[in-house]
């Protein structure tokens, strides 16, 4: 069952902002990271090493924290360093937060000059939520950027993929308390499972949810304004760190049998969130091309007052339907216009 994220402020999701300077050698620099890390912004978040010598650096003398009986605590905004030993090799972390809020799981190498491809799974016992992260947006690096609804005591696990290993294979990790990573325009909109309680999107709002269960489906129906030409509707969330991989379908009104179109992603960003835009005149013609075409088949097909074409339905979803936990956020918009593009 999805819950959307539970605030009802544009400010719940505000985009923080930090600058962030590279260090290839962490463990040698001087300390300059600031009290409060409060994020990055999606456009600049591509793996890029962030300031802060290595403060808990791993001991291979004493085989360190290999396995979970080894298990160490990291502290929030402490930057944690090592290398892959073996090949195979993991390490194992916890770390605890005392109140609910948006937490940061940054694993670096690849931005760092390591040879490593790095891995993380980050865990919440207590609420029986997992998530394993390979690369972000624009890295191979891994990152995490979750609202941690549960406080108390989650664990990292980190990994290198390729079973590489030696000193060239280093890898880094910090976890960081972090603003909200985007605005929203959002209520409390459960349930919305199924076409049937589809709630009704305001035009240029953006809403924010969280799906919560594997196979979880999320459904919204938009009256398209009158004059408007042009129609674009987006998703956000692996750009900013979430888990999930988004789908989008759109339907038009009075069904589910006539797409309006599916996922599309947004070539001008290179984003790999679904997206898309298109001359509304343009798929209502499409549309009732391929009605014309069923009725010549089966003339019951379609009836005349079955399809509106001034409403849709739209289902989001992740594009891996066997996935879903905390982790797996999304926001989601549509904004329409009468200007040619």
């Amino acid at each position: 069952m999805l819950w959307l994220l539970l605030f009802g402020c544009r400010g719940c999701f505000e985009l923080p902002s930090e600058s962030d300077a590279d260090v290839s050698q962490p463990q040698q620099d001087p300390d300059t990271d600031s009290a409060e890390d409060t994020g990055d912004t999606a456009s600049e978040d591509t793996g890029e090493a962030l300031p802060g010598r290595c403060q808990l650096e791993e001991s291979e003398d004493e085989n360190f924290n290999n396995d979970y009986t080894q298990i160490v605590t990291l502290p929030l905004e402490t930057w944690a360093c090592g290398y892959v030993d073996v090949s195979g090799d993991r390490e194992y972390y916890r770390f605890t937060t005392d109140q609910t809020g948006w937490l940061r799981v940054d694993t670096q190498a690849e931005a760092r000059g390591s040879s490593a491809d790095m891995d993380h799974i980050v865990s919440m016992p207590d609420a029986d939520e997992t998530v394993k992260q390979i690369g972000r947006y624009g890295s191979a690096d891994p990152l995490s950027v979750f609202y941690a609804a549960v406080s108390g005591e989650y664990l990292v696990a980190l990994g290198e993929r390729g079973s590489g290993f030696g000193e060239e294979y280093g890898w880094w990790l910090r976890v960081s308390e972090i603003k909200a990573p985007i605005t929203t325009d959002l209520t409390e909109l459960e349930p919305n499972d199924r076409v049937a309680e589809a709630k009704p999107l305001v035009e240029g709002d953006r809403y924010g949810g969280v799906l919560s269960d594997p196979g979880d489906d999320d459904w919204y129906q938009m009256t398209i304004p009158a004059g408007s030409t042009h129609m674009a509707c987006g998703t956000k969330a692996m750009e900013y760190g979430s888990a999930a991989n988004m789908e989008m379908e759109l339907f038009w009104g009075g069904t589910i049998g006539m797409r309006v179109w599916d996922e599309g992603v947004d070539a001008r960003t290179g984003s790999e969130d679904a997206w898309f835009e298109y001359d509304i005149a343009h798929l209502i013609e499409r549309a009732e091309g391929f009605i014309a075409l069923d009725r010549l088949n089966d003339p019951d097909n379609w009836p005349e007052d079955s399809i509106d074409f001034g409403t849709f339905n739209m289902r989001v979803h992740d594009y891996d339907e066997s996935v879903g936990s905390m982790f797996h956020w999304y926001t989601f918009e549509c904004t329409f216009s009468n200007q040619d593009k």
